[in-house]
């Protein structure tokens, strides 16, 4: 389980496990950056948070920013899927708003077990 730098494990903890394509996203919890998504990813490598609410963002240039919110109860184990979608051109983005085409954010799921 990885560590957010700096700090000690909490006496109660829940379990976080990010899987992000690309896997080169950076990611924040917290607005704190924690690693790239290669480094979330698989059975071997969740996050042990403190139990409550937590912000997670998933950014890489050229794709849009993923961003959630979750809260979590001390030992509950939660996974959350994303794939971050290219961004498109200012000139095809400008006549979708035009259209009223709504922007598409990506593939993305919450799971709390």
């Amino acid at each position: 389980m990885k560590m957010l730098p700096g700090e000690r494990t909490p006496d109660i903890t829940a379990t976080l496990k990010l899987t992000v394509r690309p896997k080169r996203a950076a990611v924040f919890l917290d607005n704190r950056y924690i690693g790239h998504a290669s480094e979330m990813g698989g059975s071997f490598h969740t996050l042990l948070v403190s139990p409550g609410k937590h912000h997670i963002r998933i950014a890489l240039p050229g794709y849009r920013t993923f961003e959630t919110d979750v809260n979590l109860l001390a030992g509950q184990k939660s996974e959350v899927k994303t794939e971050l979608m290219k961004r498109k051109h200012r000139a095809s983005y400008d006549r979708d708003q035009e259209a009223g085409i709504a922007p598409r954010v990506g593939r993305n799921s919450v799971m709390l077990r």
